[in-house]
């Protein structure tokens, strides 16, 4: 019996827009890392990467050890670090199958209180922009704790850049979100 799709693949962000699979490839081929597939998931209309993306691995017990080893350190000779993540199903899914749900815009948010969970941050974006539909808050697997970061989901492309306009640097509970 094939392992889920979720238990081996993992969610890779804050990734600079220039980054692209070669280079992912390439990275990971530098550290001798084998992996079964990987994706940056893309704008679709003007095809620019939206800053994340999955890497689908051959086994749980591979993706764990790149999880621990590679989440929140600096990669090569490039001032980039890694921010990792157990994917969720439905995203890997999507990613793998390259059928990311059709009218749904992420914009990172960072910088995050601790405290800040899901349903805060989807209503405080909701108060601003009518379409947004969910947040997804970024949690240490081993301490179940905020990263400080994660994603307000949107279902109107024209909305999710006026947010990144428009919320980047907002004070939620006495501190400056960053929002790209």
């Amino acid at each position: 019996m094939e392992l889920s799709i979720q238990s081996r693949s993992l969610w890779i962000g804050d990734l600079p827009q220039w980054i692209n699979e070669t280079f992912l490839e390439r990275t990971l081929l530098s550290y001798n890392i084998l992996y079964k597939s990987l994706k940056i998931i893309r704008d679709r209309s003007k095809g620019i990467s939206l800053g994340y993306g999955f890497i689908e691995f051959y086994s749980r017990e591979q993706a764990n050890s790149f999880l621990n080893e590679f989440d929140d350190k600096k990669i090569l000779y490039e001032n980039i670090t890694f921010k990792l993540n157990w994917a969720s199903d439905s995203q890997s899914k999507a990613a793998v199958m390259g059928t990311i749900p059709k009218n749904e815009f992420s914009v990172y948010v960072g910088e995050l209180d601790l405290n800040i969970d899901e349903n805060y941050l989807k209503n405080y974006f909701k108060s601003f922009f009518n379409s947004v539909i969910g947040s997804k808050i970024i949690i240490d697997p081993i301490t179940k704790k905020s990263k400080g970061y994660g994603f307000v989901i949107f279902n109107n492309y024209e909305e999710s850049l006026k947010a990144i306009k428009e919320m980047n640097g907002k004070i939620i509970n006495g501190k400056p979100i960053k929002v790209k």
